[in-house]
């Protein structure tokens, strides 16, 4: 008996259809999945609603792990706060007693408002964390840069 693979594709809705094609793929024969890439073109070709759902849904499966922004700035978050607990211990051993909090505190708020800035603006690279981490220390190299020229001149 010869499965009517295309009858059956059209009985289904757009999302059960977007479903067969884009989550699903790997659960269906190749004959099934042909009919169903048939049917979606058929339907997009005179919907161009649809055909931005259908975009919309494959970008979301394609990177399956595409968080809001205030996901990755709780991530980020993290990553500025072990990078703080890193500058508390070397503010430590450098014997920096007298301006240990006023660094970290100041580390933190400007790194927490780069990185928020840059979220928002969809300008982030990798794991949200090592970002946190990264902004951080170059907050860190910018500081000592600003020591030098600082000493360089007032000598």
């Amino acid at each position: 008996m010869e499965n009517n693979f295309s009858a059956k594709m059209q009985a289904l809705t757009d999302d059960e259809l977007m479903n067969v094609i884009i989550e699903k793929r790997s659960h269906y024969q190749a004959e099934a999945v042909e009919a169903a890439d048939r049917e979606m073109y058929k339907r997009v070709l005179h919907n161009p609603a649809l055909t931005e759902r259908m975009l919309e849904r494959r970008k979301l499966h394609a990177n399956p792990h595409a968080a809001t922004a205030p996901e990755i700035w709780k991530s980020a978050k993290w990553g500025i706060m072990i990078f703080c607990v890193l500058l508390f211990v070397y503010e430590l051993i450098s014997k920096n007693y007298s301006s240990v909090v006023f660094v970290i505190l100041l580390n933190y708020f400007i790194a927490g408002f780069i990185v928020r800035k840059l979220i928002l603006q969809g300008k982030t690279f990798g794991h949200p964390f090592v970002f946190g981490l990264f902004v951080s220390a170059m907050l860190l190299i910018v500081r000592f840069t600003l020591e030098m020229v600082y000493q360089a001149i007032s000598k």
